[in-house]
């Protein structure tokens, strides 16, 4: 049996079980103190990135590769917007767990005849993330390859919850020691809503435009082009859903329904959707109008956050951050896993493609025209 037979999810799967799950769960409060005694890594695969304690605190950490004509080709980004674009994934995963980045390592694999002034504006790219962000590259590998290859690891700090804030319960729980909150897939619950931020479908738009070599001129060209090869990661978003109570979410990476399926099944509930409330892109509504749904929905890299919870604790975080949150749909007791699309007459809408997913789909990504 080949992996492109199975699939990158269920690769992951196999992978999983030979792998440290982690520690415990958290309080009903849904914090996190570190226990006396027991391991000290708290998640481990699942979600957008690991956690686990140090030295009395929570940290986060997530891993990232980009490869030339799997990720992205050359022809159609610069040094800069490479760079920018391999650090800000990684961001966008700290962001999706409500934590604050901090330290970035760089795994960098270059063929001989790389100019160096691409290598230099790539660096470029990567230290503005790192100062829009408040972080520091602390060094990495540089080594020959046949193509360029980018890992990135980032290791950031959860959100601590102020002592005042934590309500009588949670302090009961705690004992006074400091807790921390988390976004996990695995925490919705049948009466959530479903929320994202921003627009979706900017992104697979820009992508579109660059893999067919078509002109958009102007203004919406240069956007389009942005979306894609420079995503913006909502970590103010994610710090705000954490502060105002929230505990599950994740980033969009590989489409809406992709990842929203991950999502529910890791918590073990069905998704539902409203196609008339998903917030389409302007950008991609007006280069694609006909399939602007279909790349909201399934277009993918988009890198804003799904966030999960009550209603009233999303209104609140609605009221505080400074991007957009539209409530899309609902979390439901029906398939784990499933994702439903419904029309304004509740009637569920049949859509072909739900996302990316390595070694699979692989069409997807190099023909426009799907």
């Amino acid at each position: 049996m080949r992996i492109s037979e199975i699939g990158e999810l269920s690769l992951v799967e196999i992978v999983r079980d030979r792998l440290s799950p982690g520690g415990a769960r958290p309080s009903r409060a849904g914090l996190w103190t570190r226990p006396e005694s027991g391991p000290g890594l708290l998640l481990g695969v699942g979600d957008d990135a690991a956690a686990w304690w140090a030295d009395g605190r929570l940290q986060v950490a997530t891993t990232d590769t980009m490869i030339e004509d799997v990720h992205f080709r050359r022809a159609h980004v610069t040094g800069q917007e490479l760079g920018w674009k391999a650090l800000a994934i990684s961001v966008s995963d700290v962001a999706a767990m409500g934590g604050q980045p901090r330290y970035a390592l760089l795994n960098l694999g270059l063929p001989g005849e790389t100019d160096v002034a691409f290598v230099q504006a790539l660096y470029e790219g990567l230290l503005a993330v790192a100062e829009r962000f408040g972080l520091a590259i602390a060094g990495g590998d540089t080594v020959s390859a046949p193509v360029i290859t980018l890992a990135t690891t980032l290791i950031g700090d959860a959100y601590e919850v102020p002592v005042d804030e934590s309500g009588p319960i949670a302090s009961a729980e705690c004992r006074g020691a400091p807790a921390f909150r988390l976004l996990l897939r695995s925490a919705a619950k049948p009466g959530d809503v479903v929320a994202v931020t921003g627009q979706l479908g900017a992104s697979a738009a820009g992508m579109w435009m660059l893999l067919s070599d078509r002109s958009i001129p102007g203004e919406l060209g240069t956007r389009l082009r942005q979306a894609h090869l420079q995503p913006m990661p909502r970590v103010e978003a994610g710090r705000c859903a954490v502060a105002g109570g929230l505990v599950c979410g994740m980033d969009i990476s590989d489409g809406l329904l992709i990842d929203l399926g991950r999502l529910a099944a890791a918590s073990g509930v069905e998704a539902r959707i409203r196609a008339s409330c998903v917030p389409v892109s302007d950008m991609a509504r007006a280069a694609y109008p006909d399939d602007c749904l279909k790349l909201a929905l399934a277009g993918g890299e988009d890198y804003e956050l799904i966030l999960v919870g009550p209603a009233g604790l999303v209104a609140k975080v609605q009221a505080q951050t400074s991007v957009p949150v539209t409530v899309i749909g609902e979390i439901a007791a029906g398939q784990p896993g499933a994702v439903k699309v419904l029309d304004e007459r509740g009637d569920e809408v049949r859509v072909a493609r739900s996302g990316w997913e390595h070694f699979r789909g692989q069409q997807w990504k190099n023909d426009p025209s799907r």
